[in-house]
């Protein structure tokens, strides 16, 4: 699948997401120097990516004394924090959110009702509130109406005196 924008316009970052995981990558500051690292900040409903200010030399305990704001926004789904890892490479932070499995929800159905087999993690519309939406869930199951031929004519009997006759013990 193709990395899809974060937002339409500012924040310059992109998200892909498969059955499991969701996949945020945001790009550093320009002129930030190689040893600066960004500060990730994952809850279970929410992410947050600051840096620290191009030009700017870090503390001892690796904190600066500004920080710039790349990403601070609620999640579209809930996350498990503990199986949530973030890298930097090439300047860029690419930070994998492990979605966590809905199970409010019943294994053998998902939320059309349609029998799904397995208890998988929800599928997001967006990977932030106010993002731009993603594709539709590819394993969705859309469920169609059942549809039946009418054997009748409209304002037509469908019994007539002539199918009636012999079944019963009333005479005409």
């Amino acid at each position: 699948m193709e990395p899809l924008p974060l937002f339409d316009g500012g924040c310059q970052g992109t998200w892909v997401q498969s059955d499991d995981a969701v996949t945020i990558t945001v790009p550093m500051p320009e002129g930030a120097a190689a040893g600066l690292k960004p500060r990730v900040v994952v809850r279970p409903r929410h992410l947050c990516v600051t840096s620290p200010r191009p030009g700017m030399k870090e503390e001892a305990d690796g904190a600066a004394e500004e920080q710039v704001t790349l990403l601070d926004s609620d999640l579209g789904g809930e996350v498990s924090v503990q199986d949530t890892t973030w890298t930097l490479s090439d300047g860029t932070v690419v930070i994998e959110l492990a979605k966590k499995p809905d199970f409010g929800k019943s294994p053998g159905k998902s939320a059309g009702g349609a029998s799904q087999g397995e208890l998988r993690p929800p599928w997001w519309t967006s990977a932030v509130s106010g993002g731009k939406t993603g594709p539709a869930d590819p394993k969705a199951q859309v469920e169609t109406p059942e549809l039946r031929k009418l054997d009748a004519k409209i304002g037509e009997q469908v019994v007539t005196k002539k199918s009636f006759e012999g079944k019963s013990k009333f005479q005409w």
